[in-house]
């Protein structure tokens, strides 16, 4: 059910863990320290289910308020799953980049505000007759 609207999941009478994606004994082990943590007020990481089959990575954060018969919790659940996915494109795109640099067949160099050299390629090493390294100015 994650994934529906709040009133739909409410409504279903469902408990958090019910859309855990894990196997019945960490679950347990998931409510005891579930009980734990509504005496602390925290938030944790869980896998969970979607609606769609797709397993998605939440944040959850709860607090308690009040006591006794006015005891009431707070809880907020974050899909985790677009930060996650933005992550690897940038992991992936900056791999891409720094191949494409370093292996490149021309000259490429990166250089700071006042024009020295920060990084050089093998092939910008090669135009000027130099080692990569030897281009690079020490601070």
């Amino acid at each position: 059910m994650v994934g529906g609207m709040p009133e739909e999941i409410i409504a279903s009478g469902r408990a958090a863990a019910d859309f855990l994606r894990r196997r019945r004994r960490d679950t347990r082990r998931f409510r005891s320290i579930a009980r734990q943590r509504r005496r602390e007020g925290s938030a944790a990481k869980s896998l969970y289910g979607a609606r769609d089959g797709r397993v998605l990575q939440a944040w959850i954060g709860q607090s308690i308020v009040g006591s006794g018969p006015e005891l009431r919790t707070r809880s907020v659940v974050r899909d985790l799953t677009p930060e996650r996915e933005w992550e690897t494109a940038l992991r992936l795109s900056r791999e891409r980049f720094q191949r494409f640099f370093a292996n490149a067949p021309v000259g490429i160099a990166l250089i700071d505000r006042i024009g020295r050299l920060e990084e050089a390629n093998r092939a910008l090493g090669e135009l000027f007759g130099a080692a990569q390294q030897d281009l690079i100015v020490s601070r």
